[in-house]
């Protein structure tokens, strides 16, 4: 038996003289980028439940007195196009006011919600703004509807916008001038409070109200603002469709001034790129109308561009010679 003493090749001779620090150095950035990608994952997923959130500032609020009304406050949706918000309030009586055993109204409750008007909740309710309780009633959610000011979809991702409303309990009371007085309301964000894309921020202060014995309703005024992974997400897919379009423009330029470079597989590839951008548009989160601001800013000058490139590719293509006959 004789042992082969054929050459190593070349390559393989590199690979087995390879400096083993130059490895480990190797191994040692990889593990770093590694470390850095799990970190901003699980940073990543920490955020999302802190992100679409309902944040609720108060000012002025008095402590609560025997008898008052606590409102959970929802969000159920918000369509910026239409400039629409869907809202749910879950009321709840407290103190005096709830039933011992039960979570029911001792005496008769009105929730009003000046500015705002009441939703699907209620057929025989649409287009108010009151909801009635009787004394030993459950105090169902209602649902309103408000309007979105100060904001326009045509600035995504930076568009911003506004809602305000009133919101008060009465009760009869034939010692008041009106018949009825106003029961402090304390106004609380409902658990798991938000909406996916958005982020909420409310100032809650106490209003003076002329009409009755006491001062307690409560004046909401909310800003509605994209949520950061909605930015971030809109910002990395423009980057993208300008990338791709500065590449094939700088493909069409290097082909027109020496048409030695030209292959084939650009026009293809140039062909989808074209098609991709339109893509890319049609997944930006919430679906902005056309005309938006990332039109403007890079969506239709990336399509003008890998458009012109591949017109040059083709016109490039159309005036090659023909290889000579051998």
């Amino acid at each position: 038996m004789t042992l082969c003493s054929c050459p190593i090749p070349p390559g393989e001779r590199t690979f087995l003289a390879m400096n083993p620090a130059g490895m480990r150095k190797r191994w040692t950035v990889i593990s770093l980028l590694a470390v850095v990608f799990i970190a901003a994952y699980v940073s990543a997923l920490f955020s999302f439940r802190a992100e679409s959130t309902l944040e609720l500032r108060f000012a002025g609020v008095v402590p609560p007195v025997p008898d008052y009304v606590i409102v959970q406050l929802d969000i159920l949706e918000i369509d910026p196009a239409l400039q629409k918000v869907w809202l749910r309030l879950i009321p709840e009586p407290a103190g005096g006011l709830r039933e011992k055993g039960r979570p029911v109204p001792t005496r008769a409750l009105t929730l009003r919600a000046d500015g705002a008007r009441v939703s699907f909740s209620n057929a025989s309710t649409e287009g108010r703004t009151a909801t009635v309780y009787a004394p030993g009633q459950t105090m169902t959610p209602t649902d309103v509807i408000d309007t979105l000011t100060n904001g326009s979809v045509g600035n995504f991702p930076f568009d911003r916008y506004q809602f305000n409303f009133r919101l008060s309990v009465t009760t009869p009371d034939p010692a008041a001038p009106q018949g009825y007085r106003h029961l402090p309301v304390i106004i609380q964000a409902a658990p798991d409070a938000g909406l996916a894309g958005f982020t909420f921020t409310g100032a809650v202060s106490r209003v003076e109200v002329a009409d009755a014995m006491t001062s307690d309703a409560v004046e909401l005024d909310i800003t509605v603002r994209r949520s950061p992974t909605t930015f971030r997400y809109t910002i990395l897919l423009m980057t993208i469709a300008g990338a791709l379009a500065l590449g094939c423009t700088a493909v069409a330029l290097v082909v027109a001034f020496d048409p030695r470079y030209f292959q084939p597989a650009f026009l293809p590839w140039m062909s989808a790129t074209l098609f991709a951008i339109v893509g890319l548009r049609r997944i930006l989160p919430g679906n902005p109308p056309f005309g938006s601001l990332p039109d403007f800013l890079v969506f239709m000058w990336a399509e003008t561009l890998v458009a012109l490139a591949l017109i040059s590719l083709v016109i490039n293509y159309l005036r090659r010679k023909p290889p000579p006959v051998p």
